[in-house]
């Protein structure tokens, strides 16, 4: 540390002051050190005093020019702002002038392009006139060439002309000619058919004639084909037709024209081998059929000798239903007319006719075999078929016109009863089931036969088409049902699940699945393409005898345990069950709003859907004639 001239002085001075003041050097020398310290305090203090007040004036400065600042940021912030206002708008103005040029660039595109339209079109004119110009010179020339045509056929015409003139003239006396020769024909034919006719009498009256068609046919018909048939043919023997019967069996040939009276079928007839194991023909039968063998075996039938017996005969003539009924039949088939105000049901021998209302007899049909087994219109006109049988004698098809009660049509005949039929839901096709297992299908323009299959071992109880009209589904006393393909007649698939006689069969209207019901006392539901059954209801006390489709996709059935079931569309469950009848029911038919059954004792019983009873039942059993048609 340097020495001040203070200290030096005091440093001089200190012995003597301490030794004058009696103080001792070390304590003074702390004073001075005390004093020093102090001094230099007061000097710092007040160097920080002006330190500050240095600051504060920068401070103040400072403050000053902050607050000159913000004075002058003023127009600044405005400027600023203005600024910002401008470029809004600039930046709008932009926009715009960008929408414009793109609005300007769209529409000179747009002019470029329909320019370039402009000149393409001028283009194809310009081609289609080169085109046309062309086209008019091509056209100028056919025309011409065309003209020239037509000269040269006007020529042709008229020299075609004169010479027809000629041919018609020729035609004229040929046609005159034909004329002549077709009427001197005709009588020839009736002279020929008047002295066949003259010679047939005069042969059958000196019994030199016996008429295979008339006399033999029906014999044989009755008393030998049910053993004798092309399913069963005892001994290979068959007497489905003259032309089968030439061909023998087993025994040989049937005929021995060199000895007719040695021939099979007189020996065994005569010695009552023949039929077995049934009465004996009668000496008159024994006496005609050997007459017609001793004669030749003559086959007197326009039709081709393989034509069935059935169709070679004669048609029979049907007597004439009682007046009234002594007692009720069995009612086997009901049908409803599409107006809802008739009923038709099966009869002995005829059709009967009633009103929905009131009950009452309307027409009485007669004309027809025993038994009338199934009834169906076609559609909503007054056609109706009718499936008809006299037991082990004859079945036929016939088309009746409810409207003038005349049968249109004996469509088919048959040596056993028909059973079943129905149309097809556009009725153009008509199935047939008989007791003899065959199905056969008619078209109904023409009423022609197109089909027939061999379809089951024993009686078809029920035939239904599928609901675009390409297959069928059967049902048959040999506890099968079985569906076919119409287009090539091929059996595509066999149910078996009953177990016993299946009595009804219709499609479901998805036409992939079948219901049908039976002897078991069940409805069983199962697939055509597996034959797998997809479910089936119980609670039948009896034998299920009819199925009919409801159009709300429902299920009425009947039942011998003399009830009429409405069954549900998703499950086929049973819905309501209406009771009433006294006796088992046999037939159903159906409509929109009520149903009508058919049963055992001959009574016709009414059902409203929405009713739980018969609202009205009658016995199908004629008192009076009315609207009486001979056959």
């Amino acid at each position: 540390m340097s020495l001040t001239p203070f200290r030096l002085i005091v440093t001089a001075l200190l012995p003597v002051m301490l030794f004058e003041a009696g103080t001792s050097p070390d304590a003074f020398s702390q004073d001075v050190v005390l004093h020093e310290k102090t001094e230099a305090a007061r000097r710092s203090a007040i160097q920080q005093h002006m330190q500050r007040k240095t600051y504060a004036a920068e401070i103040a400065t400072s403050r000053l020019e902050i607050q000159q600042l913000k004075l002058s940021l003023v127009p600044i912030e405005a400027m600023q702002k203005e600024l910002q206002t401008q470029l809004v708008e600039l930046n709008k103005k932009l926009i715009e002038e960008q929408k414009q040029a793109e609005a300007a660039n769209k529409e000179l595109d747009a002019k470029v392009k329909l320019q370039a339209d402009v000149k393409e079109k001028v283009e194809a004119a310009k081609l289609a006139s080169e085109a046309a110009k062309k086209e008019f010179e091509n056209r100028e020339a056919a025309v011409k060439k065309t003209q020239d045509s037509i000269a040269e056929a006007k020529k042709k015409v008229e020299e075609l002309a004169a010479a027809s003139m000629k041919q018609l003239a020729a035609i004229t006396r040929l046609d005159e000619e034909i004329r002549k020769v077709s009427a001197k024909l005709q009588e020839s034919e009736k002279l020929e058919a008047l002295q066949w006719q003259q010679v047939r009498e005069s042969a059958i009256q000196n019994k030199n004639w016996v008429s295979f068609s008339d006399e033999i046919a029906p014999i044989l018909q009755k008393r030998c084909l049910a053993c004798h048939n092309e399913s069963k043919p005892r001994g290979q023997l068959k007497f489905d037709s003259y032309a089968q019967m030439l061909h023998g069996g087993e025994s040989g040939e049937l005929f021995d024209f060199e000895s007719p009276g040695f021939s099979t079928l007189v020996t065994m007839i005569e010695d009552g081998s023949m039929p077995k194991e049934d009465d004996p023909l009668s000496p008159e039968q024994i006496s005609v059929i050997t007459r017609w063998v001793t004669l030749g075996a003559q086959y007197d039938s326009q039709l081709d000798p393989g034509t069935p017996l059935i169709e070679v005969m004669a048609r029979p003539t049907y007597p004439l239903p009682p007046e009234t009924y002594p007692f009720p039949v069995p009612v086997e088939a009901v049908a409803i007319h599409a107006d809802g105000k008739r009923i038709v049901s099966s009869g002995y021998h005829e059709i009967l006719v009633w009103s929905v209302e009131s009950g009452e007899l309307l027409q009485r049909i007669p004309g027809f075999p025993e038994r009338i087994y199934s009834l169906k219109f076609q559609g909503d006109s007054n056609i109706l078929a009718v499936g008809a049988g006299t037991p082990g004698e004859v079945g036929e098809v016939i088309i009746v016109d409810l409207a003038s009660s005349k049968k249109v049509k004996q469509l088919h005949v048959s040596p056993s009863i028909i059973t079943c039929l129905i149309f097809s839901a556009d009725q153009n096709q008509l199935a047939v089931g008989g007791a003899d297992g065959q199905v056969h299908i008619f078209e109904t323009q023409a009423w022609a036969k197109t089909q027939t299959f061999h379809a089951h071992s024993d009686w078809v109880t029920d035939v239904c088409f599928s609901p675009d009209g390409s297959k069928l589904v059967s049902a048959s006393r040999d506890k099968t049902a079985k569906v076919f393909e119409l287009s090539t007649g091929e059996n595509l698939i066999a149910f078996n699940g009953h177990g016993n006689v299946v009595n009804a069969v219709r499609f479901l209207s998805s036409g992939n699945e079948v219901v049908s019901g039976g002897d078991d006392r069940r409805i069983r539901v199962w697939s055509i393409t597996d034959a797998k059954e997809v479910r089936n209801v119980t609670g039948f006390a009896g034998s299920i005898s009819a199925i009919e489709l409801l159009s709300d996709g429902k299920l009425a059935t009947t039942s011998t345990d003399k009830k009429l079931r409405l069954h549900t569309a998703a499950d086929n469950k049973v819905e309501k069950t209406r009771v009433g009848p006294v006796a088992e029911l046999l037939s159903l038919g159906v409509s929109e709003t009520f149903a009508v059954t058919g049963a055992l004792n001959g009574e016709l019983h009414l059902w409203l859907v929405s009713e739980e009873k018969p609202v009205r039942s009658w016995f199908a059993k004629p008192e009076t004639v009315p609207n009486s048609n001979s056959q």
